[in-house]
């Protein structure tokens, strides 16, 4: 099965505005695809939801964040990687693709998808992984 890490704003997209970034998570959620999370991941994923932009409720991004866990293989980071100097938040998911043995990172961020790969791991955007899949 392929196995997948959606960065932060691929899971924002997703669960807020629905679109290709929800069928993506969709494919996770019926077994299509294995979604790889940390918790670096799934903590900034909850700093974002309940911050000023969104300010959902702490119970339902708790829900949030425990429904995600429910289908995700969750990824204990072996090693810290420093590959993106300008955002450092993106090296999370770096360490999470390669903690994870990961085929694909589904990303809309510009530092990730220059990259094209990262140690076999392709980076892709979600509108080419779902062609793709």
């Amino acid at each position: 099965m392929v196995k997948v890490v959606l960065d932060t704003n691929t899971l924002i997209s997703a669960i807020m505005f629905g679109g290709k970034c929800r069928n993506i998570l969709e494919m996770g959620i019926s077994g299509k695809i294995k979604i790889a999370m940390s918790q670096d991941i799934l903590k900034e994923l909850a700093g974002v939801l309940v911050g000023k932009k969104f300010r959902v409720p702490t119970p339902v991004v708790q829900q949030t964040i425990h429904e995600l866990s429910e289908i995700a293989e969750l990824v204990i980071v072996v090693d810290k990687i420093n590959a993106i100097k300008s955002d450092h938040d993106d090296n999370r998911i770096l360490e999470c693709a390669v903690s994870a043995k990961a085929d694909y990172i589904v990303s809309g961020d510009s530092d990730l998808l220059s990259l094209k790969n990262f140690k076999k791991i392709k980076i892709f955007s979600p509108s080419d992984f779902l062609l793709k899949m």
